[in-house]
């Protein structure tokens, strides 16, 4: 059975150091990385969450590629300039140091990379706030040989000391895993983790909403958002109250399966924040990610859209809604949808996006046997930026499917020179429904319109 938690008021929102995921250490350009970093700032994060590959940074023992770390010294310098405190995850290995082909393996001897966590905290001292060590290491997919949380232990007793007598003052933070994993961690307190970390890392991604609560084995599951209070539960059992951070979550704009549309990740975020805020020991939330994977081009899955903004940098309603928890007033900013038949929302903009659905019709079709049969309906999307005499839309389509609504279509148009946009749709029968948003300052977006086919 899923519960449903009272939300916190929106104030308490600030206890939560917000932080965001850029792609600033992903192989984008100077001139994207200053876009990112002026967006940082305007965002209202206080954190970043940066890293370096090892696989690609120390290509043989105590030999490192200098355009890679140029790469990585500029990324830091980037964060920093725009008020940005850092939190550095070092994951992947080189396969001298893993025996491995696959970048994912970890290293055989955990002294390599204690080494090379060592070096790194040296270069940065002062400048890098905190380090994670490793990613997500109860997956296969980031442990592929065979998630064990003695052998993670391993790594992070090795990597502790290494990166204390580089930087004191540094936090070390235990791998977030995937979803709240709490028999992991469990796990890794069983083989003496206790001790060599100073904040405890999870990543809370669920596909249900953040308040929505269930029960496993008669705890609330690790695949609930609110299972980070589990955790904590552990941690305290075993006299460890330190702070939890949770290094990576969100929700995907995607029509796949645990993907969500664009008012909805908006929605998602100030509620997560709420709640997070419910819990003094929840010091740092980072947000995965701030723009959509760019080499993706905005692809129509999960893993590919889960930023605040889209691949060209234009805004989604989530940034808005970020950005309003960032600054103390979670959930000011409005993303429920506009009545059905039409569509406005300022977004905290001057401008203002408007939108209706006018039914037009086709061509007739001729059959095989030469009979004509009616025009097909189609449908034809009006509207119009007011404030605005130029730029483009993005129109979104979502088709009512199975109980829930998913995205079926994006579509793009442009802006003339009195704000009016239009976009001719071709639809099947089903229930729809339709909103557009305006790639430019404040990226206002309406609010959804309704119409059957």
């Amino acid at each position: 059975m899923v519960a449903v938690m009272a939300l916190a008021a929106p104030s308490a929102a600030q206890a939560v150091e917000p932080g965001l995921s850029p792609d600033l250490t992903w192989g984008t350009s100077t001139g994207d990385q200053d876009k990112t970093g002026s967006l940082l700032q305007d965002s209202g994060s206080k954190w970043v969450r940066l890293n370096v590959e090892w696989s690609a940074t120390e290509t043989s023992n105590n030999t490192y590629d200098s355009w890679m770390l140029s790469h990585y010294d500029r990324a830091v310098q980037v964060a920093r300039s725009a008020g940005q405190r850092v939190l550095m995850l070092i994951s992947t290995s080189p396969s001298w140091a893993s025996g491995s082909s696959n970048k994912q393996a970890p290293p055989q001897n955990p002294a390599d990379f204690a080494d090379f966590a060592h070096f790194l905290a040296a270069r940065w001292a002062g400048k890098v706030e905190a380090w994670e060590v490793w990613n997500e290491p109860n997956l296969d997919r980031f442990w592929p040989t065979g998630p064990s949380p003695a052998k993670y232990t391993e790594l992070l007793k090795a990597a502790y000391p290494a990166i204390k007598s580089a930087d004191p003052n540094a936090k070390v933070v235990f791998a977030g895993p995937s979803t709240n994993d709490y028999n992991f961690i469990e796990g890794a307190y069983a083989a003496g983790a206790k001790g060599y970390f100073d904040v405890m890392g999870t990543h809370p991604y669920s596909c249900k909403s953040p308040e929505a609560v269930w029960s496993s084995n008669g705890r609330v599951s690790q695949f609930a958002y609110l299972g980070y209070r589990e955790i904590h539960k552990s941690m305290v059992a075993r006299g460890d109250d330190k702070p939890i951070w949770f290094t990576e979550f969100g929700w995907g704009t995607s029509s796949q399966e645990c993907g969500v549309d664009e008012a909805t990740q908006a929605d998602y975020l100030t509620k997560a924040f709420k709640l997070a805020a419910q819990d003094p020991y929840v010091q740092v939330a980072f947000w995965y990610n701030l723009r959509n994977n760019y080499w993706m081009h905005d692809a129509n899955d999960v893993e590919s859209q889960y930023g605040l903004l889209r691949s060209d940098f234009s805004r989604k309603a989530s940034y808005n809604a970020f950005k309003a928890c960032a600054t103390g007033a979670c959930g000011s900013t409005s993303t429920t949808p506009a009545p059905s038949g039409s569509g406005s929302t300022d977004s905290g903009s001057s401008l203002k996006v408007s939108l209706r659905v006018k039914k037009v019709r086709g061509k007739a079709v001729t059959s095989s046997r030469h009979s004509v049969s009616k025009p097909r309906a189609g449908r034809m999307v009006l509207g119009r930026v007011s404030g605005a005499n130029s730029g483009r839309v993005t129109v979104t389509l979502q088709r009512f499917k199975k109980g829930r609504w998913s995205k079926a279509r994006v579509l793009r148009t442009s802006v003339d020179s009195s704000g009016v946009f239009s976009k001719s749709l071709k639809v099947k029968r089903g229930k729809w429904r339709v909103s557009a948003s305006y790639h430019g300052a404040g990226s206002p977006c309406s609010g959804y319109v309704k119409f059957k086919s």
